[in-house]
């Protein structure tokens, strides 16, 4: 998705004035001292975000017959998520 993204404002960046351009460029440098993201990170980041660690308690322990609505799109797919090193997983089959 970021390589996509990143191609994709490449080629709009073209049009942009040099300031803005040179803003761009500093923000995705900024980006990219973080990675690589590693198990340990999205363990914590999940942990720490109220909605993702509701899924993640589901995932483990069961999902209820209803939840509330900012949980409806992860519900769906409740049958497709699994967890793995803490980190939920989402496995998508054709």
């Amino acid at each position: 998705m970021q390589i996509v993204y990143h191609a994709y404002h490449c080629r709009r960046r073209r049009r942009l004035k040099p300031r803005v351009s040179a803003i761009i460029d500093t923000f995705y440098e900024g980006q990219l001292e973080t990675l690589p993201v590693i198990a340990d990170m999205v363990r914590r980041m999940t942990q720490t975000d109220p909605v993702l660690s509701q899924v993640y308690e589901f995932t483990v322990k069961g999902w209820p017959d209803k939840v509330a609505p900012d949980l409806q799109p992860y519900w769906i797919r409740r049958n497709e998520l699994f967890t793995s090193q803490g980190c939920l997983t989402w496995v998508y089959e054709l």
